[in-house]
């Protein structure tokens, strides 16, 4: 128990100064940075950067087989989970 409420101190005292950091390294995010610079953003790039979280974060991808011709591969994208409990656990 004591280990928990270590954890929860040390969050408290760092609040969301982490995340921020984590989002300007990445290249900022318009709706917290009014002076944001689209041209200087590259999408790929920050994909790239978030994969070495080995999570999906924003979206999810993957290369898998095209479904019209197997003999070929296609980059997939999908909504990613966001680390939330699947719908039946939220039922419960």
């Amino acid at each position: 128990m004591e280990l928990f409420v270590c954890f929860v101190d040390e969050l408290a005292r760092r609040g969301s100064e982490p995340l921020l950091n984590l989002l300007r390294d990445l290249g900022g995010w318009p709706v917290l940075e009014p002076n944001w610079n689209e041209s200087t953003f590259d999408w790929l790039k920050t994909m790239a950067r978030l994969r070495l979280f080995n999570n999906d974060i924003l979206v999810t991808e993957w290369v898998g087989p095209d479904i019209k011709n197997s003999d070929q591969y296609v980059i997939q994208l999908d909504q990613a989970s966001l680390g939330l409990p699947s719908r039946y656990d939220l039922n419960k």
